[in-house]
């Protein structure tokens, strides 16, 4: 199975006739089927090619709902593109209590 970088897995956003992946709980799913997916962007919230780990404890749904999309891949270990201008300290503390990270950092 392909294992992603953060970096990698950003350029799978939808844009440009790329396909729509995501990331949950170290798993890759590609979602592009998905009329939710369509423009990249779920919600008007949450962008593709992104980490979503995080971001699920406040979605109407559970984990549940990536038994409908493929698997392609696996997350590489280390931290998200969006935390590694963070002191290591942060981003450590960011990545194992994601409930403090309300919002993305930008």
């Amino acid at each position: 199975m392909k294992e992603f970088t953060s970096e990698e897995l950003l350029s799978f956003n939808g844009k440009d006739g790329h396909p729509v992946y995501i990331a949950f709980e170290g798993k890759v799913y590609d979602v592009s089927k998905s009329p939710l997916w369509s423009t990249g962007l779920h919600m008007n919230r949450h962008p593709a090619g992104k980490d979503l780990t995080g971001d699920l404890s406040a979605a109407p749904h559970g984990p549940e709902v990536f038994e409908r999309y493929p698997q392609v891949g696996v997350l590489k270990k280390g931290p998200p593109e969006e935390l590694k201008h963070l002191s290591p300290v942060i981003q450590d503390i960011l990545q194992r209590f994601p409930m403090v990270r309300r919002h993305p950092i930008r």
